[in-house]
């Protein structure tokens, strides 16, 4: 079985292309780049789940064409749309620091909480697509919630148990 924490975050896969179950994926490319991996793994159930590599193509800059091992028609493709797709550690590049690479992804699956220890939400996406970049989440009810992801609001960072604590402005959580 694979943990969590044997993988690295390297992008989410858009959609299905063609007829024959290829699959849009938008990847953190410097990290594709940086490992031999013979399989990608994307999250089923909370399982964590390898699929083989058949082939891959550069589509463009951070955008690649997979076909992978039993993923056989666009039925097959479409049930693994929006998933986020990670590959396993010991496939990089020696030396390669993940947390890096991974960027601002590597804080989805961490807990954001108060510095009263009120849990807020789990981190499911960032939105870096802005100058200011934010923490997608889902409260314990999974409605979503948007706070920023800046330095002056984390206390504490406690990579060992993915958990963030934030003092957030007083308000922000009601907009």
């Amino acid at each position: 079985m694979i943990a969590r924490e044997e993988l690295v975050h390297i992008g989410k896969i858009t959609k299905s292309h063609g007829l024959n179950g290829e699959l849009e994926i938008d990847v953190n490319s410097e990290l594709f780049e940086e490992c031999e991996t013979p399989y990608i793994v994307a999250e089923t159930d909370g399982i964590f789940i390898p699929f083989f590599i058949e082939e891959y193509r550069y589509k463009n800059e951070n955008t690649y064409l997979f076909s992978l091992k039993g993923i056989e028609n666009e039925m097959d493709a479409k049930e693994l749309i929006k998933r986020d797709i990670y590959i396993h550690k010991k496939f990089l590049t020696e030396g390669i620091d993940a947390s890096e690479l991974e960027g601002n992804s590597y804080f989805i699956g961490f807990s954001i909480f108060t510095e009263e220890e009120q849990f807020i939400g789990e981190v499911v996406d960032i939105d870096d697509t802005t100058e200011n970049v934010l923490f997608l989440l889902h409260d314990k009810n999974k409605n979503e919630l948007i706070i920023p992801a800046s330095d002056d609001f984390v206390v504490n960072i406690d990579e060992q148990r993915k958990k963030i604590i934030m003092s957030l402005p007083e308000g922000l959580l009601s907009l």
